[in-house]
């Protein structure tokens, strides 16, 4: 369900900026980044739990906590990403953001061919169906055979 536009996300985030002020938003934005941590630490713990106890999902109360851990996960996501949404408002830096994500997911591509090129020496001849990447046939195939 995604029933706002991002320009009505961007305004009611720079109102929200407008209303309370930088400092206490930019406040606000580290204490939901730290809820965030908080969340997917709890998660990792539950996640733990369900695979060293056998009978986890007998228990209705652990049925409980699961959900209302993944729930407030999900809960955490969507305030850091309106609070980041306001931070790039703050500093004025939504085409910086959007740059450096664009080379971090080619870096990460970039190296994810890298290891599956190491782990699997057919593609570098037959990359073209075997998998689908960002750079086009053959990209990372030919770079590593020159390396």
């Amino acid at each position: 369900m995604n029933e706002f536009p991002a320009e009505l996300i961007g305004f009611v985030c720079a109102e929200a900026i407008e209303h309370y002020g930088d400092d206490i938003q930019t406040q606000i934005a580290i204490e939901e980044l730290s809820e965030l941590i908080q969340a997917i630490i709890k998660m990792k713990r539950i996640e733990k739990q369900m695979e060293n106890d056998d009978d986890f999902w007998e228990d209705n109360n652990n049925v409980n906590v699961a959900e209302a851990r993944t729930s407030n996960l999900h809960e955490e996501i969507a305030n850091v990403e309106i609070m980041l949404e306001q931070l790039k408002i703050i500093y004025d830096c939504h085409k910086e953001v959007e740059d450096f994500k664009d080379k971090k997911i080619l870096r990460l591509h970039t190296h994810i061919r890298r290891e599956i090129v190491k782990k699997n020496d057919d593609l570098c001849n037959g990359c073209k169906n075997n998998y689908p990447h960002l750079l086009g046939c053959n990209c990372l195939c030919k770079i590593e055979k020159e390396n």
